[in-house]
């Protein structure tokens, strides 16, 4: 008789994390495996629609961008773990290799946690926080050169027994399918926002990159959150209209308006890894850290920083308020954006 399986999967960092650990999810689902993931309210939603996730279970967690993290947080947490702990988990996966959500798998699995193990010399340390390896049942080691995260998705799933590829998928709540880019759309969408302000590209080239499209033929989508809607209308202000537009609205409408478009144009950040979800070809734009860390497959990287000094800082800037500031952002040309959508056979004209 074969066992059935039980696993939690933690993602609590951000929803650009959540995203690309759908893949783990897709891999390691099928028969006789019950997959349950512990993550972040606002990263509910990508799971909750996944056919192959049996149980979604939210709290905040003292990491991410801009957390904040109270006593009476900590409490829940500690209180919403420990019940975790009755449902006997046969394992309980992470990716990032982070102490805490180490931590939290080793405490709520009994001892019975996997993740990545990153050898001293790979770069991929200092992006976040690893560590406390030593909680890991299941160590899955990363040597130098083993330091893109899709790559380390993957090889954790494989760890695992993954079934299938850990290709990263997001679905419709309504059927419970995968929400796919048909490649009929024409507009291309450019999202200008960015959890830091070090990745974020001068609104300037934004604005010119937009007018540059529309002469080129495309309409042009404005994406954001809805909060972020008043924020796109001052700073396109003269350009919205005549085949200029912005699309706010929920995460799941998110992923819809980007299967709707021919290419995405963003930064190191959510929009691009939902755009690889749902099979829209995309143009990164980064700076600060390394491209390789979280560029997914088959996107197009656009980066400017030879001779700048401070690079790569991993989004902790040194060089704010010096003549320097985010010179490897300032530096990328509409010019170089352009002849990335043309690698990508997105031609003006």
């Amino acid at each position: 008789m074969v066992k059935h399986l039980r696993i939690l999967y933690l993602q609590c960092l951000n929803i650009g994390d959540a995203v690309i650990g759908t893949g783990l999810v897709e891999a390691l689902s099928g028969d006789g495996v019950d997959i349950e993931v512990l993550t972040r309210r606002g990263s509910a939603s990508i799971y909750a629609n996944n056919p192959s996730v049996a149980k979604v279970h939210t709290a905040e967690f003292p990491m991410g961008t801009n957390w904040k993290f109270t006593i009476g947080d900590a409490a829940r947490l500690f209180m919403h773990l420990n019940g975790l702990r009755g449902r006997r988990y046969d394992a309980a996966v992470g990716v990032t290799g982070d102490l805490r959500e180490n931590a939290m798998g080793w405490f709520v699995s009994g001892g019975k946690a996997c993740g990545p193990q990153f050898s001293a010399d790979n770069p991929f340390l200092r992006v976040g926080h690893s560590g406390l390896t030593g909680l890991l049942h299941r160590k899955v080691e990363c040597p130098a050169d083993r330091n893109n995260i899709y790559d380390i998705v993957r090889d954790v799933s494989v760890a695992m027994g993954a079934r299938k590829p850990a290709r990263q998928r997001v679905y419709h709540s309504s059927s419970r399918e995968p929400i796919l880019n048909d490649r009929t759309g024409r507009a291309i969408g450019l999202h200008p926002l960015s959890g830091g302000a070090c990745r974020r590209w001068p609104i300037e080239n934004w604005r010119q990159l937009a007018s540059t499209l529309r002469a080129g033929g495309f309409p042009v989508v404005l994406l954001g959150a809805p909060g972020e809607r008043d924020w796109l209308n001052e700073n396109f202000n003269g350009l919205i209209g005549n085949g200029v537009e912005i699309a706010t609205g929920s995460v799941e409408e998110f992923f819809v308006q980007l299967s709707k478009l021919r290419l995405l144009i963003g930064l190191d950040s959510f929009s691009i890894h939902a755009a690889y979800a749902v099979d829209t070809p995309a143009v990164m734009i980064c700076g600060p850290q390394p491209s390789n860390f979280f560029a997914p497959p088959e996107t197009q990287v656009v980066k400017a920083v030879d001779g700048v000094a401070c690079y790569p800082c991993f989004n902790r800037p040194t060089c704010q308020g010096s003549p320097d500031e985010f010179l490897c952002m300032r530096r990328i040309s509409v010019e170089a954006v352009i002849a990335a959508m043309e690698r990508l056979d997105v031609r003006l004209g």
